[in-house]
Formats: structure tokens, sequence, C-alpha cells
């Protein structure tokens, strides 16, 4: 799971919301790339002008209380002007190498990193889609669906995970690229541009990954926190725990996690 996602509901903002407020400041502010809209009293996060850079997918768990405190001053601005305007004021950071890593794990290891505080993770059998072995995997930590590169096994074709098997701690291996999927439970909501109930229907796009394509998508609640998507269009490595983000033509309209 996207790490950001987490920290920026549970760190990062909430705790700069509370020392705000215990402080006396009017707004707290970052440099996202996104922006706050305010409609009929709701607020939720909008698209960056810079559609390259845009932060939203990771802003998602934000609650009202927090997005009304909320500003990002880069949100009419490009990259490219950041970079000129820091150079203008000779920030130390004006020619900082850009990275997209998670930024407590500087080396980009997380699967050391986890080993590290957590033990390491117990080797297992490689399958395929037949239960057939083909070979020892070093910890299903160091693998996610999809992926093809850094498998550690030599098959004489490209194979891609197409499915972790925690219980029996195997990766299963396929010659085929993930397929499509149809039917994709949603839950943990946290609504931003809508407010739903049991029963409703809209028509929104999702993205199921942070650098993945916006996909058009029926969303039916099934609760209040839970939603049934049929995706239009190719849903590729679609995995559990990874978050979905909805959005309207401006910007996000709730999202959850992948069950």
């Amino acid at each position: 799971p996207n790490p950001c996602v987490i920290c920026n509901s549970t760190v990062k903002f909430d705790v700069l919301y509370k020392y705000a407020e215990e402080n006396g400041f009017d707004k707290i502010a970052t440099g996202h790339y996104a922006r706050i809209i305010n409609e009929n009293g709701r607020y939720f996060v909008g698209f960056a002008a810079d559609e390259k850079k845009d932060q939203t997918y990771v802003l998602w768990r934000l609650n009202q209380k927090i997005l009304s405190k909320l500003i990002f001053p880069l949100s009419d601005m490009k990259k490219s002007e950041v970079r000129e305007r820091s150079l203008e004021e000779n920030l130390p950071s004006a020619n900082a190498k850009e990275s997209q890593e998670i930024c407590f794990i500087p080396d980009t290891d997380y699967a050391g990193y986890i080993e590290r505080n957590y033990g390491a993770s117990p080797k297992g059998k490689f399958i395929d889609t037949d239960g057939n072995v083909l070979g020892v995997h070093k910890g299903i930590i160091h693998y996610t669906i999809g992926q093809r590169k850094g498998l550690g096994i030599a098959m004489g074709k490209r194979m891609f995970v197409s499915a972790i098997d925690v219980e029996n701690n195997t990766v299963v291996l396929s010659d085929e690229k993930m397929k499509k999927s149809d039917n994709i439970m949603v839950d943990g909501i946290v609504f931003s541009g809508i407010e739903a109930k049991k029963g409703d229907k809209y028509n929104l796009m999702v993205k199921f990954r942070y650098t993945a394509p916006k996909l058009q998508a029926e969303v039916l609640f099934e609760t209040e926190n839970t939603v049934r998507v049929s995706v239009m269009g190719e849903a590729i490595s679609v995995t559990s725990g990874q978050s979905a983000v909805f959005y309207t033509e401006k910007g996000i309209a709730f999202g959850g996690f992948i069950r």
C-alpha cells in the first residue's frame, strides 16, 4: 500500500492542523500539486494546473475539517515555474534532485526496511496458475501484483506476478499480463466532493495506482462504506490494499481501499 496515503491523513496533515489550531493560525499550507475547492459547503481536493505532477491521489483521506483550513499555493503553477522561482529566490532546494520515493526510506529498499524492523520474510514457492512449483521466492514482501522485473527466477519467457497467497506463502506467476478486473470491491470510504448513501450509483473516473491512468467506472454504494466498481476499460494489476480514488471532472469525489 502507498504509505503517503496513510501518512497524509494520520501524521502530516493531522499534526499540522492540530498545531495550527493550538497556536492560532488561520490556515495550513503544503507544496502539493493540487487545489482546494469549496462547493455548496463541501471542500474537496481539485486537480492542479500541472497535470503531470498532480498529487490528488495521495490526498483522498483528508477530512472536511482539515480541507477547510488547507491551502495549496502551487495549485496554479507548473513545476518548471516553481524551479525558476526557486532559483530567483536562491532557495536551497532550487536544484534539488526530484524524488518520488518513500521519504523515510531514502535508499528505496522498502523490503529491507520492513525486514530490519519486523524480521525476515520467509522464503516460499513460486508456482504457476496450475499449482506447479517453479522455484523459490525470497519472501512475499518483495513482490507485487503485475510485477515482471526483479523476480529472481529465469523461465526463458516473460513472467508476471498474478497472485500472492499470504496464508500458503506462495507467489503465483503467469506468462500472461494481468487480465482486466471486472468486479472490484472498495471500502474504508472517505467522502470529498460527494456524500453518498446505500443504493446510490455514480459514473465517475477512477485511479487504482498513483501513476495509473484514470478509467471510467460505474460505482454502486452497497453500504455507505462499501462500493462495487465496474470498470469500463483495461483495469490491470488491481491490487488489494492499494487505494482506489474516484474523480469528477474537477477533482476527488471520494476514495477507499481495494479489497
